[in-house]
């Protein structure tokens, strides 16, 4: 593998990561500004702030589908950000910002 093609690899991965913490940031803050508590400091803390979404009667009425999104988005950030023998391409780079977008917009509309 050349230099840059590894440059490349090691920008989309990290760009993935990114992405993923600016929708679960969102997504916690969202939560925690309708009043949900939710532990995000004992194992598991990521995944409890997406399932929040689909177990709090506050947030699922209108949000359950953000389980599944975040949930989804999340594999895709542990692949990028741990599995290194694995390859992260221009798709999965676009289907990460996709899905981040998609996460980040669903919450804004409903505060509009």
């Amino acid at each position: 593998m050349r230099d840059t093609q590894i440059e490349d690899e090691s920008r989309r991965r990290a760009a993935i990561s990114r992405a993923y913490y600016a929708a679960y940031n969102v997504a916690k803050e969202f939560a925690e500004m309708q009043g949900v508590h939710i532990d995000t400091y004992s194992k598991g803390g990521h995944a409890n702030v997406w399932n929040a979404y689909t177990q709090d009667s506050q947030l699922s009425d209108t949000l359950a589908s953000l389980t599944k999104d975040g949930h989804r988005l999340k594999r895709l950030r542990v692949r990028a950000d741990y599995e290194g023998d694995v390859r992260v391409g221009q798709s999965e780079l676009e289907r990460g910002i996709g899905q981040a977008e998609k996460i980040i917009n669903k919450l804004k509309s409903t505060l509009d």
